[in-house]
């Protein structure tokens, strides 16, 4: 995830890894928090693997200085990790989705529509799941029901929650694209 966001950073410009992280806590923090720990390792493999480029410098005060950019390479690689399926766990892929979803504009025209499927197709199956686990536990007899009140409840407002957002992806979908 730090990786796609270090390549959507640098699709904008040539930036230092202070100021990638900067961006990063301004525009993804309420998904995300990447320190310079998770950041550092994330550059150093896009950039041994030819996605980023480094222009390195010594400052007039003798610091090394580093300014990144993205590759062409970078650029198919980006667009291919929002163009992947959506398959991990329920956290980060919920994580996930809403970063793609805020980089949406970034991609052209048919892979904005690839990944809004992806992310549809994967609210899709996750709602069918929840759905057939909120129905096993109504239909548990009423002794067990009582006790699976909380599971009941918090099911139902999930599955509403993701019925809500295939909704509004939808409506993404048909207004926008």
């Amino acid at each position: 995830m730090t990786e796609l966001l270090v390549l959507a950073i640098l699709l904008n410009g040539e930036f230092t890894i202070y100021k990638i992280k900067q961006q990063i806590e301004n525009n993804f923090s309420v998904f995300l928090s990447a320190s310079f720990g998770s950041i550092h390792p994330a550059m150093k493999k896009l950039e041994k693997n030819g996605f980023i480029s480094a222009k390195r410098k010594m400052s007039a005060g003798g610091q090394k200085s580093s300014t990144y950019s993205i590759t062409n390479e970078g650029k198919e690689h980006f667009e291919n990790l929002m163009i992947s399926e959506i398959t991990e766990s329920p956290t980060y892929s919920n994580q996930l989705i809403n970063i793609k979803m805020m980089l949406l504009g970034l991609l052209d025209e048919n892979l904005r529509k690839h990944t809004i499927n992806l992310i549809k197709k994967y609210y899709e199956i996750h709602l069918l799941t929840a759905g057939e686990l909120l129905e096993t536990l109504k239909n548990k007899p009423v002794k067990e029901k009582e006790q699976n009140f909380f599971q009941i409840t918090h099911l139902k407002n999930y599955t509403d929650n993701i019925s809500r957002e295939l909704n509004r992806i939808q409506g993404l979908n048909l207004k926008n694209i």
